[in-house]
Order: C-alpha cells, then structure tokens, then sequence
C-alpha cells in the first residue's frame, strides 16, 4: 500500500467506528501519515518514523501493543481514583469544618497544612506509585470523568459522610 492509502484507510475505519479507538503500527516513513491519522500511533523503530508517533517501541515486535494497553488503562483508572479520592477529601473537610463552624470553632492554618500532610500526601503518593496488572483484562474502563458511575460514588460516598 502506499502511505496516502494507509492514511485514508485509517481516516476510513475512525470513520466507521466512532467508539472504537484506531491504532497504527508502524516502522518505516511510508507509515508515518497513517500513524498521525490514527487515535494510537506506535513506531517500531527508532528511525524517522519515530517523530511522527506518539509511542516508540525498541523492538520491532507490536508485543509492545499489550503493554501499552496496560499501562493506559492504569493510567486512566488512577487518574479517576485520584478524581474521586479528591472530591470525597473535599467533601469530608467541607462537612468537618460546617460542624465545627456549628459549634463556633474554626480550624488554624496549622490544622489545614496537617490535615493536608497527613490526609492528602500518603494516599495520593500511594495511587501515584501503584502498578499497572501483570495480565490485560477485557474490563473497559470508564472514559468520561463525569459518568453516572463516578457521581453516583461521589455522591453516595457524601450522604455517607453527611448521615454519620
């Protein structure tokens, strides 16, 4: 094929399939079109068809494609674990200082930068270092950070803390 054919095939198949994410392997600069066409570019070579993808691979085996997989599933499900762990945080501190402004007490700086240090820190540190599966599994994850599913966790986590 010539690189203006893979291109518009690419452009075709994203056309067909709205949902559905295109990858492009590729290891030479007849696929470097193509590679940009797609939602997934991965170059198997550290040639000039590297510059054109967003992903290189230095074996020139798409077994890459299986850990690229791994590692951006991860990378999207700690990104909304941390969404989430932030807004249930901010939910607690919001109902923490409502009932102690209730009793007319009010946290210092000093509380805050604890609460902070000791709340934030060591969990957010935690999700940040966490590894990806050893295997891929054929879960989907959620694509939209504002879902029925992430709110409805959000939220039910926030009646939680509101009744207790």
């Amino acid at each position: 094929m010539q690189p203006d054919q893979k291109a518009e095939l690419v452009t075709l198949l994203r056309k067909q399939n709205k949902n559905d994410i295109i990858g492009m392997c590729g290891d030479g600069a007849n696929d470097c079109i193509a590679m940009k066409a797609a939602n997934v570019g991965v170059s198997l070579s550290e040639a000039e068809a590297s510059i054109a993808a967003p992903f290189t691979s230095k074996k020139q085996d798409i077994e890459c494609i299986v850990e690229l997989l791994k590692e951006g599933k991860s990378a999207l499900n700690t990104s909304i674990q941390c969404f989430k762990y932030m807004a249930l945080y901010s939910l607690v501190q919001f109902f923490g200082i409502t009932i102690m402004y209730t009793d007319l007490f009010d946290f210092t700086n000093w509380h805050y930068y604890h609460l902070d240090i000791l709340g934030v820190f060591p969990f957010s540190t935690a999700m940040a270092l966490s590894a990806t599966r050893g295997e891929l599994t054929y879960h989907r994850p959620i694509s939209k950070l504002i879902s029925a599913n992430v709110l409805a966790s959000v939220i039910g986590q926030g009646a939680i803390q509101l009744f207790f």
